[in-house]
C-alpha cells in the first residue's frame, strides 16, 4: 500500500500551484509531500541546526533555498561546504533560524553588490586602450 499510484495524474495548473518562485530568483522550491521527503533538504536543516518544529516552516525553507541556490553548487556536500566557509567568514557562531536569517541577510546583500557591480560596469566602460585613465585621474587628484 506504501507504493500506490494516484488513479488521476494531478493537473498542470494544480502542479504549479505547489511550486513557490522567490523573488528575483529563479529558485523553485517545492512545496507538498515531495518537498517534506527531500533528502537534501533535511540533510540542509540538519547542517545549519534548525529545530524539529521549524523544519517545515515557509519562511525558513525559503531562506534556505536562497542560500542554497547562491552557492551554485550542483552537489549537496559541496553547498554545505561554501555555506560553512561563508559561516566561518562571518565569525556566526549561533545555529537554527538565527543562522538562517544572517545567512539569508549575507547573500541577498551579496546578490545586490553583484547586480550593482554590474549597472555599475555598464556606466563605467574603460575606453579602448585608455584603462578609464579620465576616471582613475579624478579619483588620484581627490586628495591633492
Amino acid at each position: 500500500m506504501a507504493n500506490v499510484i494516484p488513479s488521476k495524474p494531478i493537473p498542470e495548473s494544480e502542479r504549479q500551484a505547489e511550486i513557490i518562485k522567490h523573488e528575483n530568483t529563479n529558485i523553485e522550491l517545492p512545496i507538498g509531500p515531495n518537498f517534506k521527503a527531500d533528502l537534501n533538504y533535511h540533510n540542509m536543516v540538519e547542517f545549519l541546526g534548525i529545530k524539529e518544529e521549524d523544519r517545515f516552516n515557509e519562511d525558513i525553507a525559503n531562506k534556505i533555498s536562497f542560500i542554497r541556490d547562491f552557492t551554485k553548487e550542483k552537489d549537496e556536500l559541496d553547498a554545505m561546504v561554501k555555506i560553512r566557509n561563508i559561516i566561518r567568514m562571518l565569525g556566526l557562531s549561533m545555529r537554527g533560524k538565527e543562522l538562517v536569517n544572517s545567512l539569508y541577510q549575507y547573500t541577498r546583500l551579496q546578490k545586490e553588490q553583484e547586480r550593482l557591480d554590474k549597472e555599475m560596469s555598464l556606466i563605467i566602460e574603460p575606453k579602448h586602450g585608455t584603462e578609464n585613465r579620465e576616471y582613475s585621474t579624478t579619483i588620484g587628484s581627490v586628495g591633492t
